[in-house]
């Protein structure tokens, strides 16, 4: 079941089993610890090549979880220095 919250993002449970390229070609998944958008979460945002995020998120209160909810053939990219502290990394 998707929720949509104020902010107008669409929270899914998972982004596993989700076709997300119709949406996003290729799909990277950009991992966030405690954004302003929503403090004291993990968040999963789905950004499109175009470098802009969509209105999907996964939501989570552990890092171990969010985890879960990313497909596994995507491969973890680590933040580079240059990125917002809050980026825990992106999956591709």
């Amino acid at each position: 079941m998707n929720i949509y919250d104020s902010s107008g993002d669409i929270i899914l449970e998972t982004f596993i089993d989700v076709n997300l390229a119709p949406i996003a070609n290729p799909p990277i998944i950009v991992v966030y610890n405690s954004p302003k958008d929503y403090p004291g979460k993990y968040v999963a945002r789905l950004w499109n090549i175009k470098n802009k995020p969509t209105r999907m998120v996964v939501l989570s209160d552990s890092l171990a979880e969010i985890k879960k909810m990313i497909p596994v053939h995507m491969i973890l990219v680590p933040p580079v220095a240059s990125d917002d502290s809050v980026i825990v990394g992106s999956y591709i």
